[in-house]
Parts: structure tokens; sequence; C-alpha cells
């Protein structure tokens, strides 16, 4: 019996280094993937403009279809001002899921951006979206294709904006609302052409959010999902990004009752850009299609900062 005892005990302390070293090189290998640098794999996906289709659907507004040289496809809207109007300034949108490009509806009729041209664009991801259990990891599986593209289809639009007669390229503008927060902050990382970044309720550390969000389950599994969920989005988490966007200007406005961004993580995210850059905290819960007023509310306000920093300056023609 003894006997028996010493010999298992001879293999089972090796069996348990091996497992102990394996989970060891698991993580180590899982940490330096969360912190690599994507941006390389994001640019050579990139290649360049090759192809523009635009229809007309009113006097303003053009539905758009782009397509790279490596063959990645970007539909979207753009509205432009009056024809009379030449070097105006630009925005890019990147918004929630469930809107796209129809975004370009919602804010452009704001007066503050009456002589601006707006841009947006569809997601390539066409899947359903769920933050619960089994269905995130699934979810984010799927999407993890369409997080390359996407951030491809921010640089393809600005590429896009820099030819067009009616663009001032030295006034285009990204803004990351909700969803669209960490591929604005990315895409303008990315691309110096763009000289202004405005992020609406969005944050920084993924993994915390994806943590905060996630409301069935224990705590256990809640945090498992969490950190495998964020090791799939990581090419796109924002705090890798953020501090390369200054010395151009960064504006960040969160709700104090948003129920989806944890403050922590909006002021992380803040915390981690360099000057210059200006925060505003409004009394509101997260920002949806159906907040109509809230949406009206951001434009003017995100209008105003794009004003004080000489990025609705128009050129002289």
């Amino acid at each position: 019996m003894l006997f028996r005892q010493k010999t298992r005990q001879k293999y089972l302390w090796p069996s348990l280094t091996v497992i102990i070293l394996f989970l060891s090189l698991l993580f180590l290998s899982t940490e330096l993937y969360k912190e690599q640098d994507f941006s390389w794999i994001f640019l050579d996906r990139k290649g360049s403009l090759a192809e523009i289709e635009e229809r007309s659907l009113d006097s303003r507004k053009y539905e758009v279809r782009l397509r790279s040289s490596k063959g990645l496809i970007v539909e979207g809207f753009i509205k432009i001002p009056d024809s009379s109007i030449l070097s105006a300034p630009a925005v890019i949108v990147f918004n929630g899921l469930e809107t796209g490009a129809w975004v370009v509806d919602m804010i452009s009729g704001v007066q503050e951006v009456q002589e601006t041209v707006i841009m947006a664009m569809n997601y390539p991801y066409k899947g359903e979206v769920s933050l619960e259990g089994a269905q995130l990891l699934s979810t984010l599986f799927q999407f993890r294709q369409a997080i390359f593209d996407t951030v491809v289809s921010g640089l393809l639009m600005v590429d896009y904006l820099t030819q067009r007669k009616e663009v001032d390229p030295e006034r285009i503008t990204m803004v990351g609302i909700s969803f669209g927060s960490p591929f604005a902050v990315v895409v303008s990382a990315l691309d110096s052409r763009i000289k202004g970044v405005a992020i609406h309720y969005g944050g920084g550390d993924l993994e915390k959010l994806l943590f905060h969000n996630i409301q069935s389950g224990s705590w256990v599994s809640r945090k498992l999902l969490s950190t495998l969920g964020a090791l799939i989005l990581a090419p796109i988490e924002p705090l890798k990004y953020i501090d390369r966007i200054a010395p151009r200007p960064l504006f960040m406005i969160n709700g104090e009752q948003d129920e989806r961004i944890p403050q922590e993580s909006a002021r992380a995210l803040f915390q981690k850009a360099h000057f210059p850059k200006e925060m505003v905290w409004l009394e509101s819960d997260h920002v949806y299609p159906s907040k109509t007023e809230l949406i009206q509310e951001l434009t003017r306000r995100t209008a105003q900062w794009m004003k004080k920093n000489h990025l609705f300056k128009v050129s002289p023609e």
C-alpha cells in the first residue's frame, strides 16, 4: 500500500508541474497577444481605394460603395452641404450597430452641422448580437473578421473623403458613439489625416466593459466570458491606441447614469489620452437610436467643440 502511494506521488508531481507550466505559458501568451500592436495588420489589409460607386438619393444624400484593392467592400451614406459650398469640414461617424449609416439622417438636420459633410458606413457584421453567456462568445467569434474589416473600412472612408472636392482635407473629424467608439479610436490613431476625435458614451478596458454588461451567470462565469471576449476584441482595445491621437484634440462625452459604460471605463480612456483633451459628463443614461434629443445634443456639443478647435474653419475658395 505504501509502495503504491509513493508510486502515485512519483507521477503526480511531474504531471502537476507540466499542467502548471502549461497554464502559465497559456496565460503569458494570451497577455502578449492582448498587448500586441495590430496596426500593421490593419494597414496591410487596407490596400488602396480601387473603385467608387455613388447613387444619388436626393439633392444632398448619396449611397456610396467603395472597393479596396484587397477586395473589401464598404457601403454607406454621405450627405453634403449645398453645392455652392466648397472645402467644407467633414465628419465620419462610427455609431451603434443597429443604426449604421442611417445616422447621417439623424444628425444632419441639426442646424450647427448644415454646412458639414457627414459620412457613415454600414457595419460588415450582419449577425445577431447577444451579451448573454455562451451566445456572447458566439457573437464575438463571428464578429472577429468584421473587427478588422470595420477598421479598414474607416481608413478607406478617409481616402474617399479626401478625394471629394466638397471636403477640406485639413478639417476631417472622427466621431465614435457607443459601439463605434473603439473603431473610431483605432482608425484615428492609424490615420493622421483625421484632425480631431470625439468619443461619446465609450470607454476603455474592454474586459471590464464586457463583465459589466454580462448580467446572467455567476461571478466566475462572467469573469471567464469577459476575459475570453476581451481576448477576441484585443485588436481594438482603445486603451492601446488613445494616446496616439495627440497632439490632435480629443473630446469625450459620457453619461453619469450610463448603464452600459461604467464611469471607471470612461475615465480610464480619458486618463490614458494625452492633451489636448476635454471631457463632459451629462445627466443621462446610455445613448440609443430612439433618444433623438440626446443625439441632437451630442451633435450640437460636438459642433461647438469643433468650432473651438478650428475644425469648422472653411478654407478659402
